[in-house]
């Protein structure tokens, strides 16, 4: 019996040998050499080599909404609920994150101006942004009916967790909870969208961002006002949304054949 014992350790210890060399000789062969980087292909918790390749976040144009499909998905929403059409109409026309729309108050509106607050290099900082002509009065009639969180909800304090160069430091309370949850609106987004017939693959609500920064770069051309109206710490962030307009435009200028 311990004879038996001995050689099934024996050969689970042989058989976990030779699954780890196979998985090594599968990962070199995937890019042909042996310093291939296992944080940019998928294997999680595996160091990145400095000096290697790390992926760029493009925009997939596929997935942000045109004119058409968001002034579809907005008219499902206000069928759906005032609150979901008042938040989405917010995202879509300022191009705030969903975090700075969620902590919106009714003292933070005033005089066609929003105070937003936003994270800039890892520190909490109030901004005051101009509200579109457009939005304005929906936005406005909204915060009247509100004394505090313009989306109140159940949603926990928001806390931020720091530390330096692995010191953990005290967390900093962003707010103290009391408004809608990201879960909540990402699910009223989904079912909007698939109501609307504009359900994709990766479509999530921060669409409504990128929307704006598209259509915002298109009417301007203005990339650093651009920059500053996304809130965008790095210009190359906002080039990708230029690289995209530009690149169509300048397509649709070659003459075709047919």
């Amino acid at each position: 019996m311990n004879e038996l014992l001995t050689m099934l350790a024996c050969a689970t210890i042989l058989l976990a040998l030779g699954l780890t060399t196979a998985c090594e000789e599968k990962r070199n062969d995937v890019v042909g050499r042996s310093d291939w980087n296992p944080s940019t292909q998928g294997i999680i918790g595996t160091p990145q080599p400095q000096g290697t390749y790390r992926p760029v976040w493009h925009l997939d144009t596929r997935l942000v909404p045109n004119r058409e499909e968001m002034a579809r998905i907005l008219a499902v929403a206000k069928e759906f609920n005032a609150r979901t059409y008042v938040f989405l109409a917010i995202c879509s026309h300022t191009g705030l994150r969903l975090c700075e729309v969620m902590h919106i108050k009714s003292s933070d509106v005033a005089d066609n101006k929003l105070c937003v607050t936003r994270r800039k290099k890892r520190v909490l900082q109030e901004s005051i942004i101009e509200v579109p002509n457009s939005l304005w009065p929906l936005l406005k009639e909204w915060s009247d009916s509100y004394d505090d969180y313009l989306f109140p909800g159940n949603a926990k304090p928001c806390v931020i967790r720091r530390s330096k160069k692995g010191v953990k430091l005290a967390d900093e309370y962003a707010c103290q909870g009391g408004h809608t949850s990201l879960r909540v609106i990402q699910r009223d987004w989904a079912i909007i969208v698939a109501e609307a017939g504009l359900r994709k693959r990766g479509r999530g609500i921060h669409q409504t961002r990128h929307y704006f920064g598209t259509q915002f770069y298109n009417a301007t051309r203005d990339i650093r006002a651009t920059q500053e109206a996304l809130a965008h710490s790095n210009m190359e962030m906002t080039a990708r949304y230029a690289h995209v307009v530009d690149m169509k435009e300048k397509v649709n200028k070659v003459q075709g054949l047919l």
